[in-house]
């Protein structure tokens, strides 16, 4: 779809399903009986409607209720998706909006505010990330900017939300593969989220800019059987 290979992922309740190849999220659609003849693909049941994507684009130009901003604990405006959010929903509108909370938030912290200028959501939710170059084994703290988001997310009534890989570029530090932390720590945040809100829908795409940070996200979505 739009040139964009995408990994999908969902879990759902019924018994009629759809296989989907894990390539290119191409689904067919199959009853119970014929698990037989899709031996190699994944079986996606039909209607929990939970998913989580992994897509090499920017979560800034995803359809969805909330785009997540990789923020600095100061929510001022920044460098890369940071910066490309701010520019998008308007500079000044957001940085006045942002003004609005109590900072520095701590590492982990997601707070809300209006979409303004950025057309295709209706909010963004900004997500601190820990600077590992500082914090080398804050692990913890980047599954909760990926939980809290969703918590933020659920609590604002929204079910559709794009993310960035969080603290994979300058705060990835030393970290051996900081794209494939965040990958993994996204991936178990979904999975935590969707088992303590079972019955909230979302809808969740994991955004690898550059076609690397594809590959090296790949990797480990694979191995992270969502």
């Amino acid at each position: 779809e739009g040139g964009q290979c995408r990994l999908i992922r969902s879990m759902n309740k019924t018994k009629r399903g759809f296989y989907s190849t894990p390539a290119c999220g191409i689904m067919v659609s199959v009853t119970e009986t014929d698990d037989q003849f899709f031996p190699k693909m994944n079986y996606v049941e039909d209607i929990a409607m939970s998913k989580i994507e992994l897509i090499n684009a920017s979560c800034a130009d995803q359809e969805v209720d909330a785009v997540v901003n990789a923020a600095n604990d100061g929510l001022w405006e920044g460098g890369g998706i940071c910066g490309v959010i701010f520019k998008k929903a308007g500079s000044t509108e957001l940085a006045n909006a942002c003004r609005k909370y109590k900072t520095p938030l701590n590492d982990g912290d997601a707070v809300i505010t209006p979409a303004f200028n950025l057309k295709n959501a209706k909010a963004i939710i900004h997500a601190v990330g820990p600077d590992f170059r500082v914090k080398p084994t804050a692990f913890k703290k980047l599954f909760d900017a990926y939980y809290n988001s969703l918590v933020v997310m659920k609590d604002n009534g929204y079910h559709s939300i794009s993310f960035p890989l969080i603290s994979s570029s300058i705060f990835g530090g030393d970290l051996p593969n900081p794209v494939a932390e965040s990958t993994k720590q996204c991936v178990r945040a979904y999975k935590k989220f969707t088992e303590d809100y079972p019955d909230y829908d979302v809808d969740v795409k994991l955004c690898a800019y550059t076609t690397s940070e594809m590959r090296e996200a790949q990797a480990e979505y694979k191995r992270a059987e969502v």
